[in-house]
Formats: structure tokens, sequence, C-alpha cells
């Protein structure tokens, strides 16, 4: 079985299983936690984490950096503006990317001791700072070695504003394209909540300009 039939298959799991968290909207954590334990099952050969911030699972020391991967993504982002401006169209103006990009480079990120994670604070309007995870929300690698195969953010259709979208997509391309993380896929799935949630759900799957693979319910 290929990669893009796991990923259907431990979504198909999550929307058969988990109703609960889907229905009533529990948080993203709670939802993606359960959908890493199925891709452990499907990724048999691979280790499955959650959040992991670890380069190579060695000391403190080399941690990787939360700015550092920041600033990575700022970059990116301005190598990939025409690829963003079409992906987005009108759902995010020049002015909005600009925002980012100052955001992503002069960054305001925040330990949360209780959880042990790290988040960037993100404007997204002139009154409205949202929280988001600096480390993707599911790995599939190899832990303590550089064998690092999907990387995957997921988001609840219940949270569409794009430019926490931007945010997460832009994540994932850095993290494939950046030769220091070495990531082979990104993947970008919509969480179905709410009443977007009516079972049994299938998902539909494409190759976005930036170079990631999205999956949404239909």
């Amino acid at each position: 079985m290929n990669d893009f039939k796991k990923i259907k298959m431990g979504l198909s799991c999550l929307t058969r299983n988990d109703c609960y968290l889907l229905e009533n909207d529990l948080s993203e954590r709670s939802i993606t936690h359960k959908l890493a334990e199925y891709y452990q099952v499907l990724f048999r050969r691979w280790d499955v984490d959650c959040e992991y911030n670890k380069n190579l699972g060695h000391a403190k020391g080399i941690t990787i950096d939360p700015k550092d991967l920041l600033d990575r993504m700022a970059t990116n982002l301005e190598q990939q503006n025409s690829y963003i401006q079409e992906l987005f169209q009108n759902d995010l103006s020049s002015e909005d990317i600009r925002d980012l990009k100052t955001q992503l480079e002069d960054p305001k990120v925040d330990y949360m001791e209780d959880l042990d994670l790290w988040v960037f604070l993100l404007r997204i309007s002139k009154h409205k700072i949202i929280k988001k995870t600096i480390f993707p929300d599911i790995i599939v690698h190899k832990r303590g070695t550089r064998s690092n195969h999907i990387v995957i953010e997921a988001k609840k259709t219940s949270n569409q504003n794009p430019k926490s979208r931007l945010y997460d997509l832009l994540k994932l391309a850095t993290l494939v394209s950046d030769p220091s993380y070495r990531y082979k896929k990104g993947i970008f799935i919509e969480l179905p909540v709410r009443s977007k949630f009516i079972p049994p759900v299938s998902f539909s799957q494409r190759r976005n300009s930036l170079g990631v693979y999205e999956y949404w319910p239909k």
C-alpha cells in the first residue's frame, strides 16, 4: 500500500471510529493525537510522533530552534510569493502576505510549559492574535536519524482564516524543501467538524503549487 492510500485509510479510521471528537469540534491536538495512533499502525516501519521538536533526539543544544524555523519560513515565503498568490487568489492580499513575512522575521514566540509546546503568536487582524504551533502536528520518521519521511499539518474545517492556513502550508513547504529537514512529503489535512462531518466522509487529494499534498472532505 502506498503512502497516499495509508493517509486516506488513517482518515477513514478517524472519521469512522472517532465521530464524537469531530462532531463536537474538540481540540485539534485531541484529534491529531488519535490520527497519529492510526498512522503508527499503518506506517509500521516508521516512528509516528506528534509535535516532535528534537533534531536527531540528542541534547537540547541541537533541538530545532523555533526562531530559526520561522526565519526559514520567511525566506521561503519571499521565494514562493507568486505561487502563494496563485494558490490563494483573492483570499489573501499582497499586504497580508507581506505582513506575515514581517511577523516571521520578527517573531513573537511563547513556550507553554504545561503543554511542553512552542507557539507562534500570529496576528491575523488588527485586534486578533492566535496561537499557532511551531512544530508540525504529526511526523513519520525514524527517531535518532536523518530519515524523515512525511510531515503533516491538520486544520479543522471550523478554522478557515486564510492567513492561518498560509502559515500551516508554508511550514510544510519549508520542512519539505529545506535540506536541513529532509522530509519527503508534506501533507495538509482538513478535519471535518460539526456540520461538515456527515459520515461516512471521504477525502479528495491534490498537490498544490507549493508542493504540498492537500486532503479535504467531500
